[in-house]
């Protein structure tokens, strides 16, 4: 997305509940009318904007044309929507998001359009497990299908998140640094700390394949880690 409909998002986006035209947007940001109406003619087809009345556009979700979707976040922010119909994916980056972060990988471009896939986009398929783990995650879900196993995945590569609803925000006073807190957790010691501790796994975790798949389900924990099996 270039950066005039950067700022001709941004712009809605201050004026959310607000209906504009062409001519306010051009005045508002210093930019030729022309230039204004070809960008809300690609938001209007993305579905980022509609015009209720003539020349005049609001903003708008496109996730409203999704009737299977799942929220995508990253990082507990809403990044985007993933949507599965009629054997097809497709996916469309929150505004708020796509206003202000970069793509979620440099596969999947920043864009306003909604983007369309026959296969589950692989930056998200790399993240199910293989093998044994997979069938396991399957029988949690009810289901084989690649869309239907990413809300049950935990410690997802690239801090990823799916939920089938809107997640609570999370407020953070201040991101935290480790150069903030490092003397804290160090202690008198110089890294690397070595702790004096042990690891205990359960055998059901550890060797799911030597266990029916209805004893190790009750144990396991899906993890969105590419190829793990």
């Amino acid at each position: 997305m270039n950066q005039i409909k950067l700022k001709i998002l941004k712009f809605f986006l201050e004026n959310n509940q607000q209906e504009i035209s062409a001519a306010e947007i051009a005045a508002a940001l210093n930019l030729n009318q022309a230039i204004v109406q070809q960008s809300l003619r690609d938001f209007k087809k993305a579905g980022r904007i509609a015009d209720f009345m003539p020349g005049r556009y609001k903003l708008m979700n496109p996730k409203i044309y999704f009737e299977n979707f799942l929220f995508v976040y990253k990082k507990n922010q809403l990044v985007a929507y993933l949507n599965f119909e009629k054997g097809q994916y497709s996916l469309t980056y929150d505004t708020n998001y796509l206003a202000t972060a970069s793509p979620i990988s440099p596969q999947m471009a920043l864009t306003e359009e909604i983007l369309h896939s026959e296969k589950l986009f692989n930056v998200f398929e790399q993240l199910i497990p293989e093998g044994q783990d997979r069938k396991i995650l399957e029988k949690q879900a009810g289901s084989a299908n690649d869309f239907d196993l990413l809300p049950f995945l935990q410690h997802v590569y690239g801090d990823l998140q799916f939920s089938k609803t809107a997640l609570a925000p999370k407020n953070y006073s201040h991101t935290i640094h480790y150069s903030d807190i490092k003397n804290e957790m160090l202690g008198k010691n110089t890294f690397p700390n070595i702790f004096n501790l042990e690891i205990h796994i359960d055998d059901n975790t550890l060797f799911p394949e030597a266990n029916p798949l209805d004893k190790v389900i009750k144990s396991f924990t899906p993890s969105g880690l590419s190829g793990f099996q």
